[in-house]
Parts: C-alpha cells; sequence; structure tokens
C-alpha cells in the first residue's frame, strides 16, 4: 500500500511539474517580444521627428511619438515594427537603420527638404 501510494504521489509530482512548464506564466505574453533599436545618423545636429507603432507578442499595439537630433538611438520591443522619421528642416540629410538585435533589417536616408521616410521590421 505505501510503495502504491509513493507510486502515485510520484506521478502526480511529475505530472503537476510538466504542466506547469508548458503553461505559460506571468509576462510569458511578451516573451515572444523583440529588442528593436532605431538608429538615426547622417549629419550630426539634424533635426527630426518621428513616430512607431509597434504590435506587442500580447496583442497590444503601442504607438509612440518622439523626437530629436542625430545622433540618436531610440528602442522598443515587439514582434513587429513600423516607424516613420522626418527631417525637420530643408537642409541636412538622415540616415536611418532599423535593428532588431544587432542585425538591420530596414534602412533609408532623407535628403530631400522636410523629407521622411517609413522603415518596417519584424
Amino acid at each position: 500500500m505505501l510503495r502504491t501510494c509513493a507510486g502515485l504521489l510520484t506521478a502526480a509530482v511529475l505530472s503537476a511539474s510538466l504542466f506547469l512548464a508548458a503553461c505559460p506564466g506571468e509576462g510569458a505574453a511578451s516573451s515572444g517580444d523583440q529588442p528593436f533599436t532605431i538608429r538615426i545618423a547622417g549629419d550630426r545636429g539634424q533635426s527630426f521627428s518621428g513616430s512607431y507603432v509597434l504590435m506587442k507578442a500580447d496583442g497590444n499595439i503601442v504607438t509612440e511619438a518622439f523626437e530629436g537630433t542625430a545622433p540618436r538611438d531610440f528602442r522598443a520591443e515587439g514582434l513587429q515594427i513600423d516607424v516613420t522619421i522626418q527631417k525637420t528642416t530643408p537642409m541636412g540629410y538622415l540616415e536611418v537603420q532599423l535593428l532588431r538585435g544587432r542585425e538591420v533589417v530596414d534602412e533609408d536616408s532623407v535628403t530631400a527638404a522636410f523629407g521622411s521616410t517609413t522603415l518596417s521590421g519584424r
């Protein structure tokens, strides 16, 4: 009888461990999110404005507006990102890269007066 109870207890503990390992815990909904970097270079001091739309692993959509001067990096985490950058002056140029981790997934440059570009990454 004792051997049977010990066997059942071992089986129950093993089943519970496998169940907990297979079930997502708190914070697991964002485990599919990837780190993105929006890298803005070009003429030093070139001013810009921009925004991004980010789809998160949990299904949420995040939008963010930003501005600054080159060079500048912005970071975000999600499954997919769409970024729009616009020069806020008629002169100069911007080089814009979208990185996933260390990999460049999209890039463009802007030379037109008040020109803009849109980049996407997954």
